[in-house]
């Protein structure tokens, strides 16, 4: 029985983790979102943040660098999709 009840959590979490990344990359699409390079923003995020050779000081300033660059080309990517739309 226990063994069951672990089976369904694990198997509904990971049916909830793959709805909400499918429904993510649906979202991304219609807003023009490249997700490969999003993606690399991200990896290179899990990146810094796991460096054990960099500074607190240093992991925090890269994170914001990339924060702000993963935001900035969201933001492009809207306007990008805003532009296509209105001229469709």
């Amino acid at each position: 029985m226990i063994f069951d009840n672990y089976f369904f959590s694990v198997l509904k979490e990971a049916i909830t983790n793959r709805f909400s990344e499918m429904m993510q990359n649906i979202l991304n699409q219609r807003l023009g979102i490249d997700n490969e390079k999003l993606q690399e923003i991200e990896a290179e995020m899990e990146e810094v943040a796991n460096n054990e050779n960099m500074s607190p000081e240093e992991k925090q300033k890269a994170l914001e660098e990339l924060a702000q660059q993963r935001d900035t080309f969201i933001e492009e990517s809207i306007e990008r999709a805003k532009v296509v739309n209105q001229t469709a």
